[in-house]
């Protein structure tokens, strides 16, 4: 906690990028560990001397982001087809005509990047022998970690490392919020082990 203050400060609020970390070994206490880290981001954001108006303006762009998401498509993906993607972030003068946020949709807007990710998926299996775990648990988890990260604006990566599943995704991911590369995967919802959104 006390390092907080080197790593989210007034000059580098509008350049963070948040990742809340849990483990699948461990998925019963991940409501506790997501409520009290966000907790804190929250209440160190406070404490922050941040504008109302660039605090406003972070909130917005997140909004705005959300608004505007497209899921990648062949016709996206390839450069030379007449259906080119629009970036609606970079003309300030467009009439956009956009949809409001879904009930539930960013009801706790730091203005920051978020990223949750669940680590070491491949326990699933071990959950699944030692604990009795079927796929209606795995489903329910997945259900609630889908509502919580959609309250911040998060984005949801499963990952493992033992089996390689989502670390390159992520690394991909990261770099195109902090440095805006391009990412063209869309959201991954079949394997339970692998989810990204």
């Amino acid at each position: 906690l006390n390092l907080l203050k080197y790593a989210l400060n007034e000059k580098n609020y509008a350049h963070t990028l948040v990742i809340l970390a849990i483990s699948m070994t461990s998925p019963w206490s991940w409501q506790d560990q997501l409520e009290h880290w966000t907790k804190v981001i929250g209440d160190h954001l406070e404490q922050l001397k941040i504008s109302s108006e660039e605090r406003q303006a972070q909130k917005q762009q997140l909004v705005t982001l959300w608004q505007t998401y497209s899921e990648a498509s062949d016709d996206i993906l390839d450069p030379s087809s007449p259906m080119k993607r629009i970036n609606r972030l970079s003309s300030a003068d467009d009439d956009l005509d956009l949809m409001p946020l879904p009930d539930g949709c960013l009801t706790a807007n730091y203005g920051l990047d978020i990223v949750v990710v669940v680590t070491k998926t491949d326990y699933m299996v071990t959950l699944e022998k030692d604990f009795d775990y079927r796929e209606e648990h795995f489903d329910f988890m997945q259900q609630w970690i889908r509502r919580f990260c959609l309250q911040f604006g998060a984005s949801l990566f499963y990952t493992s490392v033992k089996e390689d599943k989502n670390c390159d995704l992520l690394y991909k991911y990261l770099t195109h919020r902090i440095y805006d590369l391009p990412f063209r995967t869309p959201a991954l919802v079949v394997e339970k082990d692998a989810v990204l959104m």
